[in-house]
């Protein structure tokens, strides 16, 4: 039987993702959008959204290494998250996919992500299947 888990938000989805379930739904309206543009950006276009999520995590870990002392995603990465993530996928899913890579370990959670199918729902709802 394969394994189902029903997901609400963003830590919640790079878990089970992580965990390998075999089939996840997306309840929340708003993070089912996300996840169909994080999904439909071909592949040229991903490695550079990716690689701004890449920079917008080591900011943001950049503030637990040096113990409070810089603030995460400002200056000069933060133009350049918003500016190739936020060009490609949206601002907002560009935050969505950031904060999944966040809640994931790392950007590896969003190419598995990627590698679901997407079945749309009516009620804003979405199912994922591996």
């Amino acid at each position: 039987m394969a394994k189902k888990r029903k997901v609400k938000d963003c830590q919640e989805l790079a878990q089970a993702v992580n965990d390998g379930i075999e089939v996840i739904t997306i309840t929340d309206d708003g993070l089912t959008r996300h996840v169909q543009k994080i999904k439909a950006v071909g592949k040229t276009a991903w490695i550079l959204a990716a690689g701004a999520v890449i920079a917008a995590l080591a900011s943001a870990t950049g503030t637990v290494i040096t113990g409070g002392t810089s603030s995460p995603i400002t200056g000069p990465a933060e133009f350049a998250f918003v500016g190739t993530a936020g060009s490609i996928l949206g601002v907002p899913a560009a935050m969505t996919a950031a904060s999944i890579a966040f809640a994931g370990g790392g950007v590896a959670v969003l190419n598995s992500l990627r590698k679901y199918s997407l079945e749309m729902k009516d009620s804003g709802t979405a199912i994922l299947r591996k």
